[in-house]
């Protein structure tokens, strides 16, 4: 798997590509956020964070990108890192809960 993540990188750098990786978590106490989508807006670059809360979105164009966090149940965010051709760029998110609003639900 080394081998494969290695050649993925040397790929990305050949092509001016890179990579964007981190971590989700609650901002009240640290939890791993799993489910959550990562994506840049403008795109169709995304990915959902695992149970460890840990993405990683590949292919990613050299430059500055700004990338979006999204869970159902936590507040959106957005941060603004820069890639560079061959490397990791390391976006951490730690996200608020928020409140949802429901409409109501009349029985007869």
């Amino acid at each position: 798997m080394l081998t494969l993540s290695a050649f993925a990188v040397a790929q990305a750098a050949a092509q001016g590509a890179g990579t964007i990786a981190g971590r989700v978590t609650e901002e009240a106490n640290g939890s791993a956020i799993a489910g959550a989508r990562v994506s840049i807006p403008g795109t169709n670059l995304s990915a959902t964070t695992n149970s460890q809360g840990r993405y990683s979105i590949t292919s990613v164009r050299a430059g500055p990108h700004q990338v979006r966090v999204a869970a159902l149940g936590y507040e959106s965010l957005v941060k603004t890192v820069t890639v560079t051709a061959g490397g990791v760029a390391e976006v951490d998110f730690s996200v608020k809960m928020a409140a949802i609003s429901l409409d109501e639900i009349v029985v007869t």
